[in-house]
Parts: C-alpha cells; structure tokens; sequence
C-alpha cells in the first residue's frame, strides 16, 4: 500500500518530529515563564488575593513572591536542561 504522503525530514527528523520538540522544549516554558511573570510582576496584588480565594494574606503572598522569584528561575533550569 502506497500512501500520498512524502517524509519531510529536518535534520533526520520528520515534520512532527520537529513541531513535537519545538512545542515541548521551547513553547511550553515560554508560556509558563510569561504566565508566572505577568502574574508575579503585573497583575495588582489584590487581584492575585481575589483570584486564591479563602487563603490568608500569608499564603497569597507566599504565592506571589515564589511566582516572582522562584518559578521563573524553576523554569529556567528545566528550559536549558531539555534543550541539551
């Protein structure tokens, strides 16, 4: 059985070799930095309260200040060890 389809291959990869990696390895972490940046950094503080609901001041600040610094170095770390 013939298929229509020709193997598109980039770097001995085929094309859902590549779009797989690229959405794992680059997207994923682009969007979870960009996610814990903007609420870390500029959403009001009140609103990131509003949003956790019934938790006490301690703990939406805890959350803001681990979006802030601890998240995107996380993230950061996991991004350059996939890419490796």
């Amino acid at each position: 059985v013939q298929t229509c389809a020709l193997p598109i291959l980039f770097a001995g990869k085929t094309f859902f070799d590549v779009v797989d990696f690229v959405s794992s390895n680059l997207l994923l972490p682009v969007g979870a930095m960009a996610t814990s940046l903007l609420v870390g950094w500029w959403l009001d503080r009140a609103l990131v309260t509003e949003e956790l609901g019934d938790e006490s001041p301690a703990a939406a600040h805890v959350c803001v200040w681990l979006l802030r610094y601890v998240c995107p170095l996380a993230i950061a770390i996991v991004a350059i060890a996939a890419l490796r």
